[in-house]
């Protein structure tokens, strides 16, 4: 099972990161929280990059 998130920087000029990652779901799990950690930064010449990775993961 995969999951996915897009974030974006936030910058007027910034763009669109994503990050995804393969986990398995537990049977019976009917809740998935996943943290993700985000940064951002000016490339030249560009939008800001932004790039995101999957901090921690719980199932409910």
């Amino acid at each position: 099972m995969g999951i996915a998130a897009i974030c974006r920087s936030g910058h007027q000029y910034g763009d669109y990161g994503w990050a995804s990652a393969m986990t398995a779901i537990p049977a019976g799990t009917t809740t998935v929280t996943a943290t993700w950690a985000c940064s951002t930064g000016p490339v030249y010449p560009g939008p800001w990059l932004t790039n995101c990775a999957l901090q921690s993961i719980t199932f409910g």
